[in-house]
């Protein structure tokens, strides 16, 4: 099927030649399937299940677009934050300039939630657990909503976010408004079972549009089977005379990047991919990834910046949970444009994240936490885990004909049990997680989003969760009994009668909220406590650090800080003499004669380094002095932040003095944003590249708010703050009005407004490697041959005639043109000034163009002259 074939489902013609652009002019086969046979498009509900890559995830994309041509709300569900940013920022790219409304929202991203609630966004990218607490807020939410959109649906079997997310589905199924439901799955076994739960019909596929061999290197050789034709075969790689897994896995990286190989290596801990990381760095022969490290250099220094950009120079990368979420998005934007060519990951860059590699390796060993020693344990990868990773190699769309997905063992043993266990291992069974947790929480979400229920109601609906097709009803009916009889004690729902109950203010805190019902009780414990009298800021925080959310948050606790008790001498330092004017908690650790056990020992360094967080101290001094990386505390202040937030709500709801309320509100930002109250106005701007150190420069200058930095002139605010991040603040800070009228005005210019980009490109066509040198608004990156003949094509039109316009017939005879565009803009996006990708324009009448003006393209007719490829000469000659 063509993609042009859309068009009979009043999808306009603009957005398919987008897509036409960017994917090429045909469907996947399971693309097809779903809107040919399935009818997902006329509003049919299906789930689908099929591998990675296979172009499952671009069903949902055009369903969405569909259905907002159709004036229809779309939601579209995510298991993670980082997967809800990376999917607003891609539509919001994609079809704001269509006039689609993208809005996200998580537990940070809370700007559009009211925006969401009165339905005024064409799709909404909600992560699973803030579509429950929407859905508490507003029970009539679904009334106007067409198409729901669940991305990783196999994750109803997660113990920690499957009992929610089925909760919230079993919801969406048996409303009233029910809407078209869209499940995109892994392959796994039982997912047929989700498709009659949800009353949806089941599309499975199980092959791939690029081959992948999953297999296992032993003594040199790769043994592997073909994914989509179960072929057996080998393929000679680096032997070495050791038995020693780095050593293996060191040799055949550097020798398969020094091929030109993408590659993606998974490893069990953070320290192990910075070690490999740096010995890579030192061992390959590749280019310095020089957009990368100049995005790097103006973010804001953490103590695993340097070290980073020391791999960098030789297009090596680590990724994982303790750099900044901003250093992460560098490092997936460089790897997607080709220029870093070898990460060393975690298990955090495995779930939905897009990135290409020819080549993955994977250590099918992960470190797991174990309640019963209060301690981490390397355990083996599920299947599942194993075959999510597995899929990231050969990715569609980067060129690649095969991928690989490379095991290493050292052993026979080890080979045959990594064989049978996961290149011959079976579908795992995809069972409900609701059953093996307890239900109070649930129960609560349940009775908040409607009217006073019986037990006989929620019994009932219960019994139409995916627990309850394989639960009986005496067994939901005890674990029920159970949760109302806690759920009573602490009065969060309320009896009214002999049948009906109702959730109390309190309960309801913690189904709008998402918070655990003995945290609401905890909070609002503290509360009343300190109600009359003036608390600390460090008194709050620990006592949020103290509740049972709390106590989840992680954050790394070393023998020697427990040991030395370094955290209780600072606070008895800090309160000597005023014990009779903190709080219970604080007052407990103070007097303790003994040693505090690790958990209250964390939640103390927890605290304190919170309290340190959100008075704008310096990143390094932080992350020196409590042992801690930047990526870990960020993580940790955003759940410390929805803690407090949560608190807030609990205040209101007891009646507290409102002035308690609006100072957990803001202390709630300051705890999310890492700044003092003066610089909330700014850190709410949300400015990219502006973080915790370039707002405490700038208050100290005295920009300390909006109005400030309106007045400033740019000049003088990139004194304080990087010049590029300084346009970017005062963008973010003029009125709209303003706006307008500028945009009004630029579009006016002669002769360059005709021109969507001011973008300075220089072809060079020197080596790099084994690519073509092009220097893109001063940046050095590597184009493929191909890539530099539709660029040089599209310069040297510019330049002759000043208008730039080259049919597709004559950029490439065989209809592959729209591809050949696509991957070039793919190649060059991410180093433009607004990485919207219009720097190569197209007229909708099968015409393309470089979107800049004449002057700003500088060729090297010289160097071009001399290159191998004919076509490059000769149309170097035309300059």
């Amino acid at each position: 099927m063509k993609l042009f074939e859309l068009g009979r489902y009043n999808i306009p013609e603009k957005i398919i030649d987008s897509w036409i652009d960017q994917i090429g002019e045909d469907l996947l086969p399971v693309q097809e399937r779903a809107i040919k046979r399935y009818r997902v498009l006329d509003g049919n509900s299906v789930i689908i299940s099929s591998p990675t890559t296979s172009g499952k995830t671009f069903v949902g994309e055009i369903a969405a677009v569909k259905g907002v041509m159709e004036k229809k709300k779309v939601i579209y569900l995510v298991p993670l934050k980082s997967l809800a940013d990376e999917k607003y920022l891609d539509f919001k790219r994609k079809y704001e300039q269509f006039g689609i409304k993208t809005v996200v929202s998580s537990s940070d991203h809370r700007e559009y939630d009211r925006v969401i609630e009165e339905g005024e966004f064409g799709i909404a990218i909600i992560v699973y657990e803030k579509m429950s607490q929407l859905l508490v807020k507003n029970p009539f939410l679904l009334k106007n909503i067409a198409l729901v959109i669940i991305d990783e649906l196999q994750e109803i079997g997660d113990p920690s976010r499957g009992p929610g997310l089925e909760i919230t589905m079993t919801k969406i199924s048996t409303s009233q408004f029910r809407p078209q439901i869209l499940g995109l799955s892994a392959v796994l076994g039982n997912t047929e079972t989700l498709a009659r739960w949800l009353k949806t019909d089941f599309l499975f596929h199980d092959k791939r549009p690029v081959e992948l061999y999953e297999g296992v290197l032993y003594k040199g050789i790769f043994h592997y089977k073909t994914y989509n034709t179960y072929e057996k075969r080998e393929e000679p790689l680096v032997s070495i005379d050791s038995e020693e897994l780095s050593r293996i896995l060191m040799a055949n990286v550097v020798h398969l990047a020094n091929q030109g190989d993408q590659i993606l290596v998974f490893l069990p801990s953070k320290r192990e991919t910075m070690i490999l990381a740096r010995q890579l760095a030192e061992a390959v022969n590749l280019p310095e990834a020089e957009g990368a490290i100049g995005e790097l250099a103006i973010l804001e220094d953490t103590s695993l910046k340097k070290g980073l950009i020391h791999c960098l120079k030789s297009s090596i990368a680590f990724h994982h949970a303790d750099l900044s979420s901003e250093e992460r998005n560098v490092i997936e934007t460089y790897t997607r444009s080709g220029e870093i060519r070898v990460v060393c990951c975690t298990t955090t860059l495995a779930l939905g994240v897009n990135l290409p590699a020819t080549t993955v390796f994977l250590d099918a060993r992960k470190w797991e936490y174990d309640e019963r020693t209060d301690s981490l344990i390397l355990s083996p990868m599920s299947w599942a885990e194993y075959e999510n990773i597995s899929g990231r190699a050969g990715r569609l769309g980067y060129e690649m004909d095969f991928g690989r997905s490379i095991t290493i063992a050292t052993s026979d043993y080890e080979y045959q049990m990594i064989w049978q266990n996961y290149i011959e291992g079976e579908e795992e069974i995809l069972t409900s997680q609701l059953n093996k947790q307890d239900l109070d929480d649930h129960i609560i979400n349940i009775m908040a989003s409607d009217r006073p229920k019986t037990r006989q109601k929620l019994e009932d609906f219960l019994l139409k969760t995916y627990m309850g097709v394989s639960e009986g009803r005496e067994a939901i009916r005890k674990n029920l009994e159970e949760s109302l009889g806690f759920l009573t004690k602490y009065q969060l729902v309320r009896q009214l009668g002999d049948e009906k109950l109702k959730v109390s203010p309190l309960g309801n805190v913690v189904a709008v909220k998402g918070i655990s019902s003995l945290t609401a009780v905890q909070l609002a414990r503290f509360l009343k406590e300190i109600r009359d009298r003036e608390a600390s800021d460090l008194e709050i925080i620990h006592a949020a650090a103290s509740t049972e959310e709390g106590q989840r948050i992680y954050i790394q606790m070393t023998r020697n800080e427990r040991i030395s008790a370094k955290y209780e001498n600072i606070v008895r330092e800090m309160f000597k003499g005023q014990e009779d004017y903190i709080g219970k908690l604080l007052t407990d650790v103070i007097n303790s004669p003994f040693l505090l056990d690790k958990p209250e020992a964390k939640n103390l360094k927890l605290a304190l380094l919170m309290e340190r967080w959100i008075q704008g101290k310096d990143t390094p001094a932080i992350e020196r002095d409590f042992e801690s990386y930047y990526g870990t505390i960020a993580t940790a202040a955003a759940a410390m932040s929805w803690i407090v937030d949560a608190a807030q709500l609990v205040a209101w709801v007891m009646r507290l003095p409102k002035p308690l309320q609006k100072r957990l509100a803001i202390l709630s930002d300051r705890l999310l944003f890492g700044v003092e109250e003066k610089g909330l106005e700014l850190a709410r701007l949300k400015v990219r590249g502006l973080g915790r150190a370039g707002i405490k420069r700038l208050i100290f200058e005295g920009y300390d708010s909006k109005k400030a930095v309106q007045e400033a002139s740019l000049p003088l605010l990139a004194k304080v703050i990087p010049e590029k991040i300084a346009i970017n603040l005062k963008q973010a800070v003029e009125p709209k009005k303003k706006r307008r009228e500028k945009e009004t005005s630029e579009e006016a210019k002669i002769p360059e407004a005709r021109f969507a980009c001011k973008d300075h490109i220089e072809i060079t066509g020197r080596p790099l490697k084994k690519r073509n040198k092009v220097f893109i608004n001063g940046y050095a990156i590597g184009l493929t041959n191909r890539s530099l003949e539709v660029l040089l094509q599209l310069a040297v039109t510019l330049k002759r005639d000043g208008q730039g316009w080259v049919h597709k017939e004559d950029i490439a005879s065989n209809l592959g043109a729209p591809q050949l565009v696509s991957r070039l803009r793919n190649e060059i996006r991410n180093h433009t000034l607004n990485k919207d990708g219009k720097i190569i324009e197209s007229n909708g009448s099968g015409s393309y163009r470089l979107s800049i003006p004449p002057n700003n393209v500088t060729i090297d007719k010289q160097s071009l002259s001399k290159h191998w490829n004919a076509v490059v000469r000769k149309l170097a000659q035309k300059v």
